[in-house]
């Protein structure tokens, strides 16, 4: 049970920064991002051939690709986000934008690097907590983790920064009228959220093996956490923790693949009785995701 515990708690630190970033830009920024998995994805290959191909220090690694996903994620703000923001569309639109591009994420990564599953090739000794296992590795994910949300955390609810932004968020005629600059606001509150799933995504590879489709795993995951959480940044930090437990439980006694549906179930069913229904956003996903079905 001991061992369930840590290993969950190191994946769903990565998690909860997955789920904080999906938490910012739906959150402040009222963007549904599908593509929020591809950016984890991406990061994750970037690490991969960062360390083996220039043999780059895996860490280091991971931090180069949180900047480089910033600095794609704020082509996709210009070009498509941004001005879906101020269309009629609502959340469907950006849905359906930010859904292609974690297709065609997927696509892209899957002609350059084929279909098989890629194992960061780390040598690390385990240390025994509590009775439990557990790797350098994950470890340093855990503690980066929890550091990263916990400084996230306190800059969103404590500075004059974060409480600009979340009046944005809240109040944005009257952001506006107060000489806010509020699309600037939210292109930052993108761009950051960004930069955490590419950290997560680099942490998460010297963890767990990646292919190209790997992402609208993690954009699930993102959505159940976030909406579970209410959009709360606390909440969502310490339901992430949840999710991965619960995935390392279930996982264990009914194997991976199994797991992983028992725990969107689990948490499909927590969501439904938290908020009385499936939230809007889920709502609009699956529309979009049925109607794409019929074409």
């Amino acid at each position: 049970m001991m061992q369930v515990l840590i290993s969950g708690l190191a994946i769903g630190g990565l998690y909860t920064l997955v789920a904080m970033g999906f938490t910012l830009k739906l959150g402040i920024a009222d963007i549904v991002n599908v593509a929020h998995g591809a950016f984890v994805v991406i990061g994750m290959y970037i690490v991969y051939f960062a360390v083996t191909d220039y043999g780059v220090p895996e860490h280091l690694a991971a931090a180069l690709a949180a900047i480089f996903v910033v600095l794609l994620s704020l082509v996709v703000y210009v070009v498509l986000v941004g001005p879906s923001r101020l269309g009629t569309g609502g959340h469907e639109e950006q849905i359906v934008y930010t859904l292609l591009i974690l297709s065609g994420a997927g696509l892209v990564l899957q002609l350059l690097f084929g279909t098989e599953l890629r194992t960061l090739p780390v040598s690390s000794s385990s240390v025994k907590i509590f009775g439990a296992f557990v790797t350098r590795e994950q470890i340093i994910a855990f503690v980066t983790a929890v550091v990263v949300a916990g400084a996230l955390y306190f800059v969103f609810t404590r500075t004059l920064i974060g409480k600009i932004a979340r009046v944005a968020g809240a109040y944005e005629s009257g952001a506006r009228a107060v000489g806010i600059p509020v699309e600037r606001v939210f292109m930052l509150v993108f761009l950051v959220g960004s930069g955490l799933a590419g950290l997560a995504g680099g942490l998460a590879m010297t963890i767990i093996p990646v292919e190209p489709y790997l992402g609208f795993e993690f954009v699930i995951v993102a959505f159940l956490v976030s909406i579970s959480a209410g959009l709360g940044f606390g909440k969502t930090a310490l339901v992430g923790l949840a999710f991965g437990v619960v995935e390392a439980g279930f996982g264990r006694y009914a194997g991976p693949a199994v797991g992983q549906v028992w725990t969107y179930t689990f948490f499909l069913v927590v969501l439904a009785m938290v908020t009385g229904g499936v939230p809007r956003g889920v709502r609009s996903m699956g529309r979009v995701l049925a109607r794409g079905s019929r074409v």
